[in-house]
């Protein structure tokens, strides 16, 4: 699904619904990050699945034909493959390690090269059911079943039923459940004459948890009531890939694609099932027509593939919110497929630029070349070289992101970073330590808008150059979250160095005393101060020049402001601000500042300031009801008066 599918596929769903068809908007589209994704692999400027999804599955580039494997194992080397230093985990194997539940649904098999990047190490993509002689690896579909990450997928919806069934069905007696017409006795690919689905629920049954197999659209309606609840779902709708949705919609000769799902269906099964996650999921759905309908040259296919997809988008965002789940959109590679000409406005995609023009689709290599003088035959559009299938095409494709952390998915970006951005969001595998058990959080409950406003405007620096302060976000109530900020564990002796006689603010949380921390005003400074340094006990003996002291600190600082004022603001990083968010309801002064801004409590600090002998201000900031802070602090705040704090997006390079 590259750029030019995505932009016909836009244009196919406004004419759909009786547009024009250039203005319509994907949902994916509404996305509002966006990247782009260099899909190349280890060996070919042009990958295929499997080097595409051990990249933005396992974070790692590979070779063309392998799965979760590093580029050190060639193809068809099952020897590298079994070696555990050469196997790579996927973002659901993280997952899973902490605590998260984990499902697949795709309208390819579920041993197909993308889906199969979600648990399974391989020398080789094609070995789903079988492997060579002398090959002592696993097959694919054995893997899923008995894997580790593949048996601890709560939920696994696609096709490829034949992978999992013996080549020969078994005799009555010997079957698990009785019914010639059941697809679990029907025939198969496996030669080892094993049949994987009894042995799927025969596992679940001796590990105490219910298991449940499906095959029609019916039975996905039927996992809703209570009698049929299972831990463990897995669904096989085809022996092979799922039909095409465009010949489910118009009529097909195989009577056998009406009782199958669509990939909305399947995505809303799944996301029911998965919501019972005491902590939270991740959900691969993947619509594999799209890629054979190119590989086809059936570009008309293809663009309802997309609009499915977009459908099964549509149902997610509505039924999980974007503000406490990441959603991300892209592809594994794109085609050769091309939206050419100069066609009127609202004319047909599916046609041709005029009367007698050519085509407006078309590809470049494929089985379209064979048609007579390179004319439709049907659903198969027009292409230059002729070829037995399509092949794929080396440019980058598009990435969608909404969410938390959904920033972090800007740019051109390598396809092997995906995975490591969405674990760093999540808080798993390489970057569990983001929200590490043994961390002290402080909580409180703040406006969903200041954390929609944090999320889009972070004020920490981009992961890959400086992990930020973690956070932790959790719903409570349709307009409040949970804002978690996760303390750090270092000694309460680690403060930023000062300068003598500089000023500073701290803003100190009164329940937790380690976490104050006293932060200097970057690049210049107020002049200092007369010294007129005393002891304790001057301090007693001598309060009159305690007192002079003091008026005369405060005398050259409102000089040397002034001064300031004249030669420009001086700008404090925001990075330079470590803030303790309370709720405003935590204190009982009247609010004496803009409503915006929230109340703003002065008082006196005891202690010494760090290298000083000064009493040091101290601001505690609240955090408003509607969750926003002005540009700058008041001037009745006594510190800082003629400071600005600069957001990321403004900060000099």
């Amino acid at each position: 699904m590259g750029v030019s599918t995505v932009t016909a596929g836009r244009i196919y769903k406004g004419q759909r619904r009786g547009a024009s068809g250039e203005e319509a908007v994907l949902d994916f589209e509404k996305f509002p990050f966006t990247a782009l994704s260099k899909t190349y692999s280890v060996d070919k400027q042009t990958p295929d699945s499997a080097a595409t999804g051990t990249a933005y599955l396992c974070g790692v580039k590979t070779n063309n034909g392998v799965l979760g494997v590093t580029a050190k194992v060639k193809r068809g080397d099952c020897a590298a493959a079994s070696r555990r230093e050469n196997q790579v985990e996927s973002l659901l194997a993280w997952a899973q390690a902490h605590g998260k539940w984990t499902g697949l649904v795709t309208t390819d098999s579920v041993t197909g090269a993308s889906a199969a990047a979600t648990y399974a190490h391989s020398a080789d993509r094609t070995y789903t059911s079988s492997v060579p002689n002398g090959c002592h690896a696993k097959d694919i579909a054995e893997q899923l079943i008995h894997g580790d990450t593949g048996s601890r997928l709560k939920v696994i919806f696609g096709g490829g039923l034949s992978e999992f069934l013996p080549e020969k069905t078994r005799p009555k007696e010997q079957r698990m459940i009785e019914g010639d017409g059941l697809p679990i006795n029907a025939r198969g690919n496996r030669k080892d004459g094993r049949n994987l689905i009894e042995e799927y629920l025969q596992r679940h049954t001796e590990e105490d948890t219910r298991a449940a197999f499906v095959w029609t659209r019916d039975h996905l309606e039927q996992l809703e009531d209570p009698r049929y609840s299972a831990d463990f779902l897995l669904g096989l709708f085809a022996p092979q890939r799922l039909s095409f949705a465009l010949d489910n919609l118009y009529g097909s000769n195989d009577s056998l694609s009406s009782e199958e799902p669509s990939l909305a269906e399947m995505t809303l099964a799944a996301i029911k099932a998965l919501s019972k996650a005491p902590r939270g999921f991740v959900l691969f759905i993947e619509a594999g027509n799209i890629d054979q309908a190119h590989h086809d040259n059936l570009a008309a296919h293809a663009l309802e593939e997309v609009y499915q997809l977009d459908k099964a988008v549509r149902i997610s965002t509505k039924l999980l919110s974007p503000k406490n789940t990441l959603f991300l959109v892209t592809a594994d590679h794109s085609h050769p497929f091309t939206v050419n000409g100069y066609a009127a406005r609202g004319k047909n995609v599916l046609g041709k630029t005029e009367k007698n023009g050519h085509n407006i689709l078309s590809y470049a290599s494929g089985p379209g070349g064979s048609a007579p003088a390179r004319k439709m035959n049907r659903n198969l559009y027009p292409s230059m070289v002729n070829l037995t299938t399509g092949v794929h095409s080396a440019e980058d494709v598009p990435v969608f992101a909404v969410g938390p952390w959904a920033h972090l998915f800007t740019g051109s970006v390598e396809q092997s970073y995906l995975p490591h951005a969405l674990s760093y969001a999540a808080c798993i595998g390489p970057y569990s330590h983001r929200c590490a058990k043994n961390d002290l959080p402080q909580k409180t409950s703040v406006n969903v808008n200041y954390i929609k406003d944090r999320m889009e405007r972070p004020t920490e620096k981009p992961f890959f150059t400086e992990v930020p302060v973690p956070h932790r976000v959790n719903i409570l109530a349709p307009n409040q979250i949970e804002f978690t900020k996760v303390q750090t564990t270092a000694p309460v002796t680690t403060v930023r160095p000062t300068a003598k006689s500089s000023f500073g603010t701290t803003f100190p949380d009164s329940a937790v005393t380690h976490s104050q921390r006293y932060v200097q005003v970057p690049h210049t400074r107020p002049k200092e101060s007369r010294k007129n340094p005393v002891n304790d006990a001057g301090d007693a003996h001598e309060p009159h020049r305690v007192a002079s002291q003091e008026r005369s600190t405060a005398k050259d600082f409102r000089k040397q402001i002034s001064q300031r004022r004249k030669k420009g603001k001086n700008v404090v990083a925001a990075s330079e601000i470590d803030a303790e968010i309370m709720p405003s309801s935590f204190i009982n002064i009247k609010p004496e500042s803009r409503m915006d801004d929230g109340p703003i409590e002065e008082v006196q600090d005891a202690r010494p300031a760090a290298n000083t002998q000064k009493q040091r201000k101290v601001v505690r900031l609240y955090v408003p009801r509607n969750g926003k802070f002005s540009n700058g602090f008041e001037k009745r705040a006594g510190m800082m008066t003629n400071y600005q704090i600069q957001t990321s997006e403004e900060r000099p390079s």
